[in-house]
């Protein structure tokens, strides 16, 4: 094989990323070998390079390997990128999560020089194979919008082969999904789930269909499934969470959420605990979401955001002087958002005062005057308040004729 590839390390320990280099060269195979030392170093090269390999190890400071696998997934042109994951530890949690965003292979500390150049064999063989090849290129077509012409194209295998391997029963789905075919891509997905329990892909797309569907619990016993079996995704958890909640299994969804933000890492502690407050404040749970933007405020009292969802959760909790009070903190750094003076309008409906309704209402549409709710709401308390002030009128003795 000629030395044209290009392969990036991504390994925080210097000597073991030296040893793995020093492997890959070895083999010949590489024309490139670049590294970093974490995911986030290793983002920033992908994102501008070329590379044909990424071999990654799973356990690092700043943005893991797993993070840096997902992220290049959702990304149009590092989707198929193949990654060679190595770990110190072969825990099954770790394992699974890798297989879930599609890692090629999976490799334990400490390895031989042949240990590796088997697996980085088996990888190159597999991106040689034509169906690979086709496969991948359907799926960076319908990354850039064109499921219809992917599906015409997988119909077309469906009539040459005796069946379709269930990485092309699930990007049928996808493709159905996404032109809105909702039924007929549970169907899909349906199928793969019946072949394989551990195809996690086909499990979160089910889920995704039957949220769109409305159906809550199917989507919940999917996500449980994938959770079961792959339970280091917290962003999967607060969707878990979320439909839990709304399904009225309140015990067992914040069990998750509280899970979630016992577990997350101190660098992205902030971040989850915002997003679950908000799960907690769509829910109706105003007390549990106080609590939280109250800590989040703790962590971060410059944080406008926290201010004004916690004026929410308060003023849903009739606590409308609290509430009024945190608004007015938020717009000491943040005069301007029309959101806040929006919110603030509706506390004061809340409280009967209309006069200062208008004034904050006025204010928001001043700021964004494209703001919709806020010119709806401020249309209807007008409305009303004239209504209101010609009944007044009507009562009056003595009214002038």
């Amino acid at each position: 094989m000629n030395a044209s590839l290009q392969a990036l390390v991504v390994e925080d320990h210097v000597a073991m990323r030296s040893v793995v280099r020093k492997m890959l060269q070895q083999m010949r195979y590489f024309q490139l070998i670049d590294d970093a030392s974490d995911g986030e170093e290793a983002w920033a090269k992908l994102a501008n390079g070329n590379f044909d390999l990424a071999v990654s190890d799973v356990n690092m400071p700043r943005m893991d390997g797993i993070k840096l696998l997902k992220r290049c997934r959702t990304h149009i042109e590092l989707k198929g990128l193949p990654f060679l994951m190595i770990s110190g530890e072969s825990l099954p949690e770790w394992v699974a999560s890798a297989g879930e965003w599609g890692a090629y292979d999976y490799i334990i500390k400490p390895f031989s020089y042949m240990d590796l150049k088997s697996r980085v064999d088996g990888i190159l063989e597999k991106l040689k194979d034509p169906e690979e090849l086709l496969f991948r290129e359907m799926e960076r077509r319908k990354a850039r919008g064109h499921a219809r012409s992917v599906l015409e194209r997988i119909d077309q295998l469906e009539h040459s082969v005796a069946s379709l391997k269930l990485k092309w029963l699930n990007l049928k789905g996808e493709c159905l999904m996404e032109l809105g075919d909702m039924e007929s891509a549970a169907v899909c997905f349906e199928k793969v789930m019946r072949v394989s329990d551990v195809f996690l892909a086909a499990y979160k797309n089910y889920a995704t269909v039957h949220q769109n569907l409305g159906n809550i619990d199917k989507a919940v016993e999917a996500l449980e499934k994938v959770n079961c079996i792959s339970p280091m995704d917290p962003d999967r958890k607060v969707t878990l969470g979320r439909l839990l909640l709304q399904a009225g299994r309140t015990d067992r969804g914040r069990s998750v959420l509280e899970g979630v933000l016992r577990t997350a890492a101190p660098e992205e502690k902030q971040g989850y605990r915002l997003s679950v407050a908000e799960v907690y404040l769509e829910s109706g749970l105003y007390a549990e979401a106080e609590k939280l933007y109250l800590r989040a405020l703790r962590s971060n009292p410059d944080s406008v955001e926290a201010y004004n969802r916690l004026g929410i959760a308060l003023r849903r909790q009739g606590k409308f002087q609290e509430a009024e009070r945190y608004y007015r903190l938020a717009l000491t750094t943040r005069p301007n958002n029309p959101a806040i003076h929006y919110n603030l309008g509706v506390l004061h409906l809340n409280r009967q005062d209309v006069a200062e309704a208008v004034r904050s209402l006025k204010k928001a549409l001043e700021l964004d005057p494209k703001f919709e709710k806020a010119e709806e709401l401020l249309r209807a308390t007008l409305r009303k308040q004239k209504e209101t002030a010609g009944q007044d009128l009507l009562c009056s003795p003595g009214r002038p004729t």
